[in-house]
């Protein structure tokens, strides 16, 4: 437990592993997760440092302890818009989670542990993104790295998407935006959804869901390359 870890006793093991992993320090902290929830700060003899969150609502001992780190990496289960899911089952929004880094002055950001609901790279605000990356399925960073590892960012999120990247339509053929095109498809959809009998209902659903999902990630995959000049800055 965190409590032995930090004893007396438990200290020739713990010198022990610091003096074969090159560490000066390993701190455990308590987060706000569920009981016996705890981050972790690692201080490198060489300098460098790293902090992994856990699972954890934004957590002020967590920034006191990682102040100043290299690397933190910090869990960002949802996006800012379902703040309740995330207050309420104790995990941390993307924007939350990125300024948790910033408070702590983390040098990079990395986030990771997103909902299953996220296909691609959740949303968050460019301006606290410039120095964070998404983390995906063997993701793997040298300390050399660091320095510009944010900047492959926009080309994780696009090999993220399972869906190409579309031009807008809608204006171009028939006057109308694009986004009042993509409403009526959705109307569209609906109205044909309330139409249906048995299985047909669950099938539109499920084609407005994709359609909606698609339509998100082409829309973060947008902002992020509009915003990739400024990072390279």
């Amino acid at each position: 437990s965190h409590a032995e870890f930090d004893s007396p006793a438990c200290s020739p093991m713990k010198q022990a592993v610091l003096a074969q992993s090159g560490l000066a320090s390993l701190q455990s902290v308590a987060v706000d997760h569920c009981y016996d929830a705890y981050g972790v700060v690692l201080r490198a003899a060489a300098g460098w440092s790293l902090v992994f969150s856990g699972d954890t609502r934004p957590c002020d001992a967590l920034v006191r302890a990682g102040s100043a780190c290299t690397l933190l990496i910090h869990e960002a289960t949802f996006e800012d818009c379902l703040m309740s899911h995330a207050t309420a089952k104790r995990h941390s929004t993307v924007d939350e989670a990125l300024a948790a880094g910033k408070r702590m002055k983390a040098f990079r950001t990395i986030l990771t542990h997103f909902s299953q609901r996220y296909p691609g790279v959740p949303d968050c605000s460019p301006a606290l993104a410039s120095r964070a990356i998404a983390a995906c399925d063997g993701l793997r960073c040298g300390l050399e790295h660091l320095p510009s590892f944010h900047l492959v960012r926009p080309a994780i999120a696009l090999a993220l998407m399972d869906t190409p990247l579309l031009l807008k339509q809608g204006t171009r053929a028939t006057g109308r935006s694009g986004a009042d095109q993509r409403k009526e498809d959705d109307d569209a959809t609906l109205g044909n959804e309330e139409e249906s009998e048995g299985s047909a209902a669950p099938n539109s659903r499920r084609q407005l869901q994709s359609r909606q999902q698609s339509r998100g990630k082409r829309a973060r995959m947008e902002k992020l390359q509009s915003h990739s000049a400024a990072d390279e800055k």
